[in-house]
């Protein structure tokens, strides 16, 4: 499984999270992470990162957005078989540890849920679970 980190999760996080993910030979499910910076691709448009997404059969794992926009972005995701995650963090938690206390604690269960699911899908991750978003 891919996933490809929008440029709004911090890219040291990302190389972190890419080293612990490598150490984790028991998982059942390998992932590679990628980054927008690791990429050479700072800067791209979201429509070029779904379609680099789109040609590694990705997951692109960025921040809450408004579903309007989610929705207006769908028919690029069908068109490109991308998957999204979208990490909602409460204004408390909207810092670097919030982050990483968020995906850490979530990160085997979404690697679960989302290796049985066909692309496109939206998922949101919170503190509060792993919520699907029906287009």
């Amino acid at each position: 499984m891919y996933f490809l980190f929008d440029e709004n999760v911090p890219f040291k996080f990302v190389q972190g999270l890419a080293l612990i993910e490598e150490s984790n030979h028991k998982s059942p499910i390998k992932v590679k992470l990628s980054h927008p910076r690791s990429l050479g691709n700072e800067g791209a448009s979201d429509e070029e990162q779904i379609q680099i997404a789109g040609r590694n059969d990705g997951v692109i794992i960025s921040f809450d957005k408004d579903f309007k926009h989610i929705k207006s972005y769908f028919p690029l995701y069908k068109k490109h078989k991308v998957g999204v995650v979208f990490l909602k963090l409460s204004k408390e938690e909207s810092n670097y540890w919030g982050i990483v206390k968020l995906v850490i604690n979530k990160w085997e269960e979404l690697k679960i849920v989302l290796n049985d699911h066909e692309k496109p899908f939206a998922y949101q991750v919170s503190k509060h679970g792993i919520q699907r978003f029906e287009f």
